[in-house]
């Protein structure tokens, strides 16, 4: 971060990892296909895998033009098409069991599956997506209170590739809060709504014919979040020295 007296400008890099997990699927899986009833396997699978996170980066700009004033913009990137499930066996996670002309299943085989899509890691139709988004913040200062006014605009799309489309369904919305600040009591408060439109999810083997009619929808997702902060007095204040002797240390400084 580099902060100036009137502009900061920011930058984040968020590194792939990756985690070890235990998969256990009982049950039966039932594979539907067009023109054909439905075909009812038991599934008794166990493995031991391990989820590979790709790596995400960021970019930020805030301005202060005046005193009380902030205006903010960022924009982001994530690789989603390299979120893996590492060695998956043929038929967990609803991914098909090859069989020959026999209807004979093979033994069993292990490959690499996108997270998203549970398709094989090279055939994965996920993609990778941006963000952007911008806001404003203006601080209203009273005599012993402060009132932030805030708002904001952003704009995202999901990895996961809507029918028909070829990419993931973009995903707008905005955010608008404010609060009360005073000397040691802080609340704030916050609105975000999303909305994004797209086919409901429709999988469709290779070489068979789509659905003539696909169902549309219209997604609107709506969150409020609060927020309540206390600052506590001196350093005479009881709970502020027993956490300063847990976190610092005694006679150590604030």
């Amino acid at each position: 971060l580099l902060k100036y007296s009137r502009v900061s400008i920011g930058g984040v890099l968020r590194l792939p990892f990756a985690g070890d997990y235990d998969l256990t699927e009982t049950g039966k899986t039932t594979t539907v296909e067009i023109g054909k009833p439905p075909v009812s396997t038991p599934t008794d699978i166990s493995a031991s895998s391990r989820l590979h996170w790709p790596q995400s980066a960021g970019v930020g700009i805030a301005l202060r033009p005046f005193r009380g004033l902030t205006l903010a913009a960022d924009y982001s990137q994530s690789h989603w098409s390299r979120t893996t499930l590492e060695d998956i066996p043929d038929g967990a996670l609803l991914t098909p069991r090859p069989a020959d002309v026999n209807g004979v299943e093979p033994e069993a085989s292990y490959s690499d599956r996108n997270f998203f899509d549970l398709l094989p890691a090279s055939q994965t139709a996920t993609s990778n997506t941006s963000q952007w988004r911008a806001g404003a913040e203006y601080l209203v200062s009273l005599s012993k209170l402060v009132i932030p006014l805030r708002g904001g605009v952003f704009r995202d799309q999901s990895p996961v590739q809507d029918f028909g489309r070829g990419e993931g369904r973009r995903i707008d919305g905005f955010t608008a809060g404010s609060g009360l600040n005073f000397k040691r009591l802080v609340l704030d408060l916050a609105f975000e709504r999303r909305n994004s439109e797209g086919v409901v999810g429709v999988r469709i083997k290779r070489g068979q014919t789509a659905p003539t009619a696909a169902s549309q929808e219209t997604v609107r997702e709506e969150r409020w979040v609060a927020s309540l902060i206390y600052r506590f007095g001196g350093g005479d204040a009881p709970l502020k020295r027993a956490l300063r002797y847990l976190f610092v240390g005694r006679g150590q400084g604030t």
